[in-house]
């Protein structure tokens, strides 16, 4: 007795056949990982408007789930801000000038009429600058004025004429 097959070649017909018993875990996992991203993304921007920063930066936290528009047993989320210092908060940094460092102190004055106080415009209204060199460090900008009675702020005329 002989048996005779015959059997006609479709194109693609032996990876659908490979890969329909992993259809449903393919959707499983990518479904899962759509459901983890999801949370994730609720948690940390809680995280973030507990902490007290604006609506804009809760938004730009973002999760992006991949392969997009199939299902995959190696479906990956993509956990990222918009924003690019946003790691700042949790990781630190080293602020820096390029090359002088101008940090404003809370006795400086913020503004000066519409214009937010810079070193050129402190030196204009206020007073002259100096540096003071430091070895091994990145010399500071410094106004020289006194404290005022007990160790408290100084007034802005008072840091005009240098504490005098």
């Amino acid at each position: 007795m002989t048996a005779k097959i015959r059997y006609a070649y479709q194109q693609g017909s032996f990876e659908a056949a490979f890969r329909a018993p992993y259809a449903g875990m393919a959707a499983a996992a990518q479904g899962a990982i759509a459901a983890a991203g999801n949370i994730v993304k609720a948690e940390g921007r809680a995280d973030i408007a507990a902490a007290g920063l604006g609506a804009g930066f809760v938004k730009a936290l973002r999760v992006d789930i991949y392969p997009q528009g199939r299902n995959s047993l190696n479906a990956t989320a993509h956990i990222y801000h918009k924003i690019p210092y946003a790691g700042v908060f949790e990781e630190g940094a080293t602020i820096r000038g390029r090359p002088r460092l101008w940090l404003a102190l809370p006795s400086t004055p913020q503004r000066r009429g519409r214009k937010s106080m810079t070193p050129e415009l402190f030196r204009k209204t206020i007073g002259p600058l100096s540096f003071v060199k430091r070895p091994g460090k990145r010399p500071l900008l410094v106004a020289k004025a006194k404290k005022g009675k007990n160790m408290t702020k100084i007034s802005l005329t008072r840091f005009r004429s240098g504490g005098r």
